[in-house]
């Protein structure tokens, strides 16, 4: 007969921990009746006596030794009680030989698998939303029943294996774990047991509170207690059968089979070997009985707890599940769309196992339960920006690059192993992953903060002994895992990304106390996979196969996809590479001349700010903004005229004459280009290709004689041009400094911003158009639009650069009615005002929307409504918001390489279907609680 325990996570059962050898020999006097308060010792004790009256005498020293499974976590034939494994991944319980019909046990924590994982206990006591904690803790309750579990290990025992005593209130939740984990046919298990107060047996104070605690678990219900290595083996029987009146099962590891003699004959039950060393010790503890060395009447007793647990467990225990010893957590979502979408579902066994829905919960209960412990300053949420960030990993410490790459969305990272390399670093973040701090360490953080000047900030992944090293001095997020989850999560919610929302389980040291941890809210735009936020991953697929198959048929060389839900990135991927013949994938970071998109993610922005001033307003006259000649045609339109494209003004500025000029006339700088640069000529079109100040200057005047036909939708990059004219004439200052300023360098981007060739590296930008027209030439970090070139690449209609990471945060900041990383930038009536169509056409000012036709016609998907907002750009992008959904759409391609006759996108629809996917998958993985038929 054999019992399987598995030891991860929340107990951390160091497994090769060894029982010191007792100096007593003598076997250890038969204990009197206790009154057994665990439920499993209620099975009938006429039934064990058939069991043990079938049993030799090494079989039953067999139900007392426990071997350490294997290291990959699979079982292994061997003649023993049980075995304790790792990791409950892998199981293979058909292996496993059993008498009587009991099942073998599986002692769960909080590992099934490398792909699906509940937090520890510890971490889900930690999330402060006492409902789904609750719901979770009831989840994993159900889960570990149906997995075929014996054990469980008692959630926050000691404070996961400190030596504190938790708070009266924590008491009390722990006793109702023991009846939680009672009631589901398992049994609770205290690990470990290392508190030197309870061992000092001096009726000191401390040891009175000792036994207190100790005492209200087992008359609670506590199966078994699982001693520290250390503990002294001469106080089981005096302490915790005689005083504590103890008769669940005391267990404990042992290096060697006299180790193992030692523990037995002190009074333990259960001794756990190394891998293999179970036959030599059940043979020494067989011979020791048979020598009397220890009673039959006392190996019977200790037996038969064994058996009753075993019994009582697997009377009423779910039958197991998994025994072909594959993974039995798999993927799959019920779709909001079905009729099972209720609050809970009922389902049989196998469905409840493989429920994908498990992947939301525990997603949450992971992110919920981390806990920002100190936060001096209020420095949490930290500032994005340009200024790079050093990222300490400790020698031996977990080295993974999950939490950089999460937080190179916020600032640049450096990643460092040694202090040398800290002792400069202005900006300093401590990763413990996986590593326990020193004395020697805590030093050195506090040293580097009084240098820097500026507290430091400590992120530990998984060890809480390590807050006993660190102070409220410093800003600390403390996780309880150590998985990817947790370290992007982590990252995150130091920028805002996400929120701080847990609370310590457990007071671990006089700065960390229980219930302590500071609220901060989810302020920027985070990211997170698609099954977080109810939508079913495999739904989005599509967005990979219209693409790929959009650049297999010529229609664009590269191209960047990003969908936002409610405030979180849930699908963000780069295509193929900057040209067809080129090796330079396309890369999240890269970036794209947005063309039109310009309108809206720049001077519309500004022209937000302004009306939010009271200067501007949408029914003022050009004539009462901008000092035009009188004799202007200009001077009555009204901006909302020319922000609605309702001008009827001619598409094109007056630019043709240097539009038809070839680069030959280049070569005397006599006219409009010279192919250096200077003061006559300090306009840049291209590498080469210098533009006169004199005819830019004309270009204005030339706008200024413009006449409005008729007063009718006609789209014009004029319009645009003229409200640059005001914004720039108004602030003094041109429109890409004024972006920069007051929005780009605010919210912390890094690749938005007008002509990229002056300070990004061209590996970086994807090419447009190689103009064999005009600029006879590959356009490359300039940009395409010829208008905006002449105007040296900055224009109220063309001229931007970013990549879909960096234009979704501007669409977050209007879809957040104004705010973002707790700043306002404009009011949320001026967002109201620009992305409503109330102007005579369907158009906000400056943000395009559907037409009820294009609606009808299939231009934007079914579910989208008329809310929507956004723009295009000729250069193959589009970006779209839709406040009912909380959505962000945004498509960047650079469809006119080589050629800007290429239409194969609007053939295609490529941008129209890849928005039609994204909306057909909303809902289709609403979160519902699996519970069982």
């Amino acid at each position: 007969m054999r019992w399987i325990i598995s030891a991860a996570g929340a107990v951390c059962l160091a497994l090769l921990g060894m029982w010191g050898c007792a100096a007593e020999t003598a076997a250890a006097p038969e204990a009197a009746a206790l009154p057994g308060y665990a439920p499993f010792l209620n099975v009938p004790q006429e039934l064990i006596d058939v069991e043990l009256a079938s049993l030799s005498i090494q079989e039953k020293a067999a139900l007392l030794v426990w071997e350490e499974g294997r290291p990959d976590g699979t079982l292994h034939p061997a003649d023993c009680g049980g075995q304790v494994v790792h990791s409950a991944a892998q199981l293979s319980i058909g292996a496993s030989r059993s008498l009587s019909g009991l099942k073998p046990g599986l002692m769960p924590v909080d590992e099934w698998s490398g792909k699906m994982r509940f937090p520890s206990w510890e971490g889900i006591l930690a999330i402060s939303d006492d409902s789904l904690q609750q719901r979770i803790s009831r989840a994993y309750l159900r889960e570990s029943a149906a997995m075929g579990a014996s054990w469980l290990a008692l959630p926050g025992y000691l404070g996961d294996g400190s030596a504190i005593i938790p708070p009266a209130s924590k008491v009390e939740d722990q006793l109702r774990w023991v009846n939680r984990i009672n009631e589901q046919g398992l049994l609770p298990l205290a690990a470990y047991c290392k508190d030197e107060a309870l061992f000092a047996m001096d009726s000191s104070l401390a040891n009175q509170r000792s036994l207190h605690y100790h005492g209200q678990l087992m008359e609670a219900g506590l199966a078994g207690i699982w001693l520290d290595r250390a503990a002294p083996a001469n106080l089981i029987l005096p302490l915790f059968r005689q005083q504590l009146q103890f008769d669940g099962l005391v267990i404990s590891s042992a290096g060697t089979a006299e180790d193992a003699l030692a523990f037995w004959k002190a009074g333990g039950d259960i001794a756990v070997l190394p891998y293999g060393e179970a036959g030599q010790s059940i043979t020494l503890f067989s011979r020791a009985v048979e020598k009397g060395g220890l009673s039959i009447a006392e190996l019977d007793r200790r037996a038969g707890r064994v058996l009753r647990a075993m019994h009582w467990s697997g009377h009423q225990r779910l039958t197991r599940a998994g025994s072909d010893g594959k993974q039995v957590l798999e993927a799959g979502f019920i779709s909001s769309k079905e009729e099972k979408a209720e609050k809970e579902v009922a389902l049989p066994k196998a469905e409840f196992l493989k429920a994908p829905v498990w992947d939301y919960w525990r997603y949450w209960a992971r992110v919920k339960s981390i806990v920002l412990a100190a936060n001096p300053g209020q420095a949490v949420p930290l500032e994005p920006g340009r200024e790079e960030w050093q990222i300490l990993h400790l020698p031996g410490s977990t080295f993974d690059f999950a939490f950089e790459d999460a937080l190179s969305h916020y600032v640049p990272v450096q990643t460092v192993r040694t202090w040398a390399e800290v002792a400069q670093a202005k900006r300093l973040i401590i990763l413990l992953d996986g590593y326990l701090l020193s004395a020697e360490d805590a030093r050195r953080i506090r040293g580097w903060s009084q240098e820097a000047g500026v507290p430091p900030v400590v992120v530990n992944l998984g060890l809480p002994a390590n807050l006993q090293q660190l102070g409220k001095d410093m800003a600390v997020l403390q996780t309880f895992g150590s998985t990817d989850t947790d370290r992007r999560a982590s990252a995150q919610i130091l920028f805002g990304g996400l929120g701080a929302e847990g609370r310590l389980p457990f007071t671990y040291s006089a700065d960390f106390l229980i219930g302590q941890g500071e609220q901060t809210a989810a302020e920027r735009l985070g990211k997170l996979p698609p099954a977080a936020m109810g939508i079913a991953p495999e739904r989005l697929v599509g967005i990979d196969a219209i693409v790929q198959t959009a650049i297999d048929e010529g229609a664009f060389p590269g191209a960047q996809v990003l969908v936002a839900k409610d405030g979180q990135v849930i699908y963000e991927k780069a295509f193929g590479a900057h040209t067809y013949e080129g090796k330079a994938a396309v890369q999240p970071t890269d970036i794209f001349d947005l063309a039109s998109i310009t309108k809206v993610a720049a001077t519309t922005l500004l022209a937000m700010q302004a009306y939010d001033s009271a200067w501007l307003e949408p029914k003022s006259r050009l004539r009462d903004v901008l000092d035009l000649p009188s004799g202007s045609k200009l001077r009555n339109l009204k901006l909302e005229r020319l922000m609605t494209h309702q001008s009827g003004l001619q598409p094109h500025l007056p630019v043709i004459p240097y539009l038809l000029a070839r680069e030959e006339d280049n070569n005397d700088c006599h006219l409009y280009f010279c192919r250096e640069g200077s003061k006559d000529f300090p306009w840049p079109v291209a590498p080469g290709f210098f533009f006169a100040n004199e005819y830019r200057e004309r270009i204005w005047d030339d706008v200024q004689q413009l006449r409005s036909r008729r007063t009718r939708y006609r789209y014009s990059d004029a319009n645009f041009y003229l409200v640059q004219q005001v914004l720039e004439r108004q602030a003094g200052a041109p429109l890409d400094v004024l972006a920069e300023e007051r929005f780009y360098q605010r919210l912390g981007l890094r690749a938005t911003g007008f002509n990229p060739w002056r300070s990004v590296p061209l590996s970086n930008v994807v090419p447009t158009e190689e103009d064999k027209v005009w600029r006879h030439q590959l356009v490359h970090g300039y940009v395409h639009d010829e208008t905006a070139a002449l105007l040296g690449g900055v224009a109220g209609h063309a001229g931007l650069f970013s990549n879909a990471r960096e234009l979704a945060v501007l669409f977050q900041l209007l879809l957040n009615e104004g705010t973002y990383g707790g700043e306002r930038y404009f009011s949320a009536e001026a967002v109201a005002q620009f992305t409503t169509a109330r102007y005579g056409n369907h158009r906000g000012l400056g943000f395009d929307k559907p037409e009820e036709e294009e609606l009808e016609a299939g231009d934007f998907p079914k579910a989208a409504g008329k809310q929507l907002f956004g723009h295009t750009g000729f250069t193959g992008t589009c970006a779209w918001a839709d406040p009912q959904e909380g959505l962000i759409y945004i498509f960047l391609s650079n469809r006119i390489y080589p050629d800007r006759n290429n239409r194969k996108l609007f053939d295609l629809r490529v941008r129209e279907r890849v928005h039609e996917v994204v909306y057909d998958a909303l809902g289709s993985a609403a979160p519902y609680w699996p519970a069982l038929q």
